[in-house]
Parts: structure tokens; C-alpha cells; sequence
């Protein structure tokens, strides 16, 4: 839980801090704003990534998301500028889009739907 309270903070942080990041990397909002445009279009391909969890098991897609949404991140920390924001944040999006659903499974995998469903009266 801790690591999807990461990525979803990581992944929705970035949108009352476009002014700041704009003006560190010296560009205008409206180039900001086109990146983020072009992370939200990428939201498409998300259900090309959920199957991974059912063929190659749940904590390897919680991994593989994991480790593509940290060397996102990372290589923006290492050499801040446009184009490593917006590698960063194609991979931070897709290794979200491997992490949730294979995250989802995996608890559905081991938490009965009985105890899950509210009592019906």
C-alpha cells in the first residue's frame, strides 16, 4: 500500500507544481501542459499492460511496474531537463499502468469476496 500511496502521489503531484517545473526547466506552461496531455493519452495503452500480471504472475508485474516508474523517475533526478521529464513521465505512467492492475490482482488473489461484500439484509 505504501508503494501505490508513491506512485499515485508521484503521478498526480506533477499538476499544481507545472509553474514551478516550467520555470526550473525553462519553459512556458503551455509546453508543461502538452506533456502532461501527451501522459494522459498514454492512459490508452493501459489495458495492453494488465494481462501481464495473469502471464507472468502478480508480483512480477508489481515489480516490472515498480522498476519502470523508479528509472522514470530517476532519470529526471539525474539530468533535469524537457526531454528527461517527458521520458520520466511516459515511464512513470507506464509502470503505473503495470503496477495497479497486477497490484489489484494480487489482492484480490488473497482477500476472500466474502469478507469484501457488504451484508445484504
Amino acid at each position: 500500500m505504501l508503494l501505490r500511496t508513491i506512485l499515485n502521489t508521484a503521478h498526480r503531484m506533477v499538476y499544481p507544481f507545472l509553474p514551478i517545473f516550467a520555470r526550473g526547466l525553462g519553459v512556458d506552461i503551455s509546453t508543461m501542459s502538452l506533456l502532461m496531455t501527451v501522459r494522459s493519452l498514454i492512459g490508452v495503452t493501459s489495458p495492453l499492460f494488465a494481462p501481464i500480471a495473469d502471464r507472468r504472475g502478480r508480483k512480477f508485474g508489481m515489480l516490472l511496474g515498480a522498476l519502470i516508474f523508479t528509472l522514470g523517475v530517476g532519470l529526471v533526478a539525474i539530468h533535469p531537463s524537457i526531454w528527461t521529464l517527458a521520458a520520466a513521465l511516459v515511464l512513470a505512467v507506464l509502470g503505473k499502468y503495470m503496477f495497479d492492475p497486477s497490484m489489484q490482482a494480487y489482492f484480490g488473489d488473497r482477500i476472500p469476496i466474502h469478507s469484501a461484500a457488504p451484508p445484504w439484509p
